[in-house]
This record gives C-alpha cells, sequence and structure tokens, in this order.
C-alpha cells in the first residue's frame, strides 16, 4: 500500500484510496471466485470409490520388512 500513496494517520489521497479498495475488495473476490471455480470443477466425490478401493486393497497387503 505504500506505493499507492499510504500515509498513517494522515487524509489519504485518491490514488491511496483506490489502493486500499483494490486490497481489501477486489483481491480477495477474485481469489474467493478462483477458489469456487476450483472447487466446482474439483470432482472428488467421483474419484471417491477408487481412492477408497486402493486404500482397502493397501491394508490387505502384508507388510514386508
Amino acid at each position: 500500500m505504500k506505493s499507492g500513496g499510504y500515509v498513517a494517520n494522515a487524509v489519504q489521497t485518491e490514488k491511496a484510496l483506490s489502493y486500499i479498495e483494490i486490497c481489501f475488495i477486489w483481491i480477495p473476490i477474485v481469489l474467493c471466485a478462483a477458489i469456487a471455480a476450483l472447487t466446482y470443477f474439483y470432482k472428488l466425490d467421483g474419484i471417491r470409490g477408487e481412492m477408497t478401493e486402493a486404500l482397502e486393497a493397501r491394508r490387505c497387503e502384508p507388510v514386508s520388512e
């Protein structure tokens, strides 16, 4: 925020206010949208059966030392 002209305990310039808005409103919105998109396309429920079968198969294997 320093690069935007932010000065603590002072009246902020228009540029500083814009940087504050970007840092505290727009960046979090973009990150939340990206996380939502990744969560939507990550089909963990679809591969859960395969994962369970693989884990059960590993449990049944003899332990080699």
